[in-house]
């Protein structure tokens, strides 16, 4: 654990900002994850590149992480064999590619039977039909030929569906993060296939104190300054907590960033700072 004190200008105000508490992130990754104390003091130390501010401004300080809008990991819906997989880790893809294939020539064997099925209990009822307009045909046995045309075409849909899950589609333009199967492998019904992540990455999540709720909202803009590559991207406040951590009376921000260089990667940390009018108590 490694805490540090700051001190502004006039030597009177001070604020103390713990850091090194971590905790999982999503699934199989690691980010910094800190709380940051009840104190709301203004931290005017200056950084690389940050003008000076003015003296009805006050600066607030504290920690981010960037994270991706939309991460998930696929599941094979069906027991088969892979026989097709495009993407590695690392690979962009647009929104309904192809991912995955399987070996469904069974499930397409069925979906032909049924689709036979349906065609000769189509026909059935056609003739019932018109048999029961010259009275050779009974009202029941037509009623019962329909109930089994309606179950066939139940059927097919249901095949069809099947069918349909042997091809795993991007719900999202992306990127792989990792692939837990390989081409000619036979996958289990609910077995992780692949990790993908939406990269057009705008989102961060920021830990402050609840006390800052005083004057924190959405729309409040601020400046990130990114630890890996010293990017300085500029957003604001999409939502504002929830919820207050009763152990570490801090909450949790989303904030949207204005950038689309392509530079910013899930997991990567930034220092936030929230530069408001010296009005804000």
């Amino acid at each position: 654990m490694v805490s540090s004190r700051i001190r502004d200008v006039s030597g009177i105000a001070q604020m103390t900002i713990r850091t090194g508490a971590w905790r999982t992130w999503g699934r199989c990754r690691k980010v910094l994850v800190f709380s940051v104390l009840l104190s709301a003091a203004p931290v005017l130390a200056s950084m690389p590149g940050m003008p000076m501010l003015s003296l009805a401004e006050q600066r607030f300080e504290t920690r981010g992480v960037v994270i991706a809008p939309r991460q998930v990991v696929l599941s094979s819906e069906i027991n088969a064999r892979v026989t097709r997989l495009p993407f590695r880790a690392g690979e962009t893809f647009n929104k309904d590619d192809r991912l995955l294939t399987f070996d469904c020539r069974v499930l397409e064997a069925q979906r032909d039977k049924v689709r036979a099925e349906r065609n000769a209990a189509s026909q059935t009822v056609k003739s019932n039909r018109k048999m029961a307009k010259l009275r050779k045909v009974g009202k029941l046995e037509l009623a019962i030929s329909e109930a089994e045309l309606a179950q066939a075409r139940a059927g097919v849909r249901i095949a069809e569906l099947a069918v349909e899950r042997c091809r795993l589609a991007a719900p999202f333009d992306g990127r792989v993060v990792r692939t837990m199967v390989r081409e000619n492998e036979g996958v289990g019904e609910r077995q992780e296939l692949l990790e993908i992540v939406d990269d057009a990455v705008r989102e961060m999540e920021v830990i402050v104190p609840a006390t800052w709720l005083t004057w924190i909202e959405k729309g409040t803009p601020l400046t990130a300054f990114i630890d890996e590559t010293g990017l300085e991207v500029s957003g604001e406040v999409i939502v504002p907590g929830a919820v207050v951590d009763p152990a570490s009376q801090s909450m949790t921000l989303r904030v949207r960033l204005d950038t689309d260089s392509g530079q910013l990667v899930p997991g990567m940390s930034a220092t936030v700072l929230f530069t408001v009018a010296d009005t804000v108590p």
